[in-house]
């Protein structure tokens, strides 16, 4: 038993650096940026990929655009855009996650 253990906070500890916490999820800012760039996405043929808008990021005193890109879509899951989040009188960007939801339902969306 103590060996199982062993070898799970051991593999924990391997993994740990791959999770990595944002900053600039946690910036307040006093004013959020302009309005999204308006990005030319060019198709792909390809249904089992998903488009993830860019948008801007805000980084030592300045905001810098992050463009858009395709990303493979997660059975399951479907994509939630960032936005900006009024809080500690000014903003915080809340970063686009993948939400799951019933297969079904996602079957239903995509095929």
């Amino acid at each position: 038993m103590k060996n199982k253990i062993d070898k799970s906070f051991l593999l924990a500890l391997l993994l740990l650096p791959f999770f990595t916490f944002s900053q600039q999820d946690q910036s307040v800012v006093m004013e959020i940026p302009s309005p999204p760039i308006e990005e030319v996405v060019q198709t792909i043929q390809k249904r089992s990929y998903f488009w993830i808008p860019g948008q801007w990021v805000f980084e030592k005193n300045t905001y810098n655009w992050i463009p858009g890109y395709w990303e493979r879509k997660k059975a399951g899951y479907v994509f939630v855009s960032g936005k900006w989040i009024e809080k500690n009188k000014g903003y915080i960007w809340q970063s686009g996650f993948w939400k799951k939801i019933n297969l079904d339902k996602w079957l239903m969306m995509y095929s």
